[in-house]
């Protein structure tokens, strides 16, 4: 899209675009959608009286402008009592695609993280899982969300938290991080 159709005739300014920084570079990663997809750690799911073994995997959306960069504060919502962390290994889509097969799915991806996905609030450990124990994989979850609607680039897929989700209150210092990669931090206000 050229800058005089973005710009043209709108009867409000644009909002800005939500994006995730690219590590080692100066690059922003442009988010579309945010698929999550829920219950896929057996753990997880039993944590939240359900059987792993039974239920097929099933998505929900977020809203693109909820990602945040690293060391940035969250504001605590204030209609909430409930407010959680969790952490999650989350796909980029590059390319877009429909009916993608599982064996193909993989060359849809622009970028992602692997490793043990650890959480701490206020340096108390809290989530300590890895990637392998994900009841749908990566090409499982692309193939499926695909099936029903088609993915675009930008699009970003959080796979699942692990176990041991709990509540925040304001002044917790959130960290977490995935070996090898980094520790993202972030502050609840």
């Amino acid at each position: 899209m050229s800058n005089m159709s973005r710009n043209a005739n709108f009867v409000i300014p644009l909002p800005a675009i939500p994006s995730v920084a690219v590590d080692g570079t100066a690059a922003r990663f442009p988010g579309r959608r945010i698929f999550c997809v829920g219950r896929n750690y057996a753990d997880r799911a039993r944590e939240m009286g359900r059987d792993p073994d039974r239920e097929p995997p099933f998505f929900f959306l977020k809203p693109s402008d909820t990602v945040v960069d690293n060391g940035v504060s969250v504001p605590y919502p204030p209609q909430t009592r409930n407010f959680h962390y969790e952490i999650e290994l989350v796909v980029a889509i590059g390319v877009g695609g429909a009916a993608i097969p599982i064996d193909r799915a993989l060359e849809h991806v622009y970028g992602y993280t692997v490793g043990r996905l650890w959480l701490a609030v206020n340096g108390v450990v809290k989530q300590d899982s890895d990637i392998s124990k994900l009841i749908w994989g990566v090409p499982e979850i692309i193939s499926f969300i695909s099936e029903s609607m088609m993915l675009a680039p930008g699009d970003l897929i959080m796979t699942g938290t692990p176990e041991g989700v709990g509540p925040v209150v304001r002044g917790d210092l959130i960290t977490g991080g995935i070996e090898g990669i980094g520790e993202p931090r972030t502050q609840i206000h």
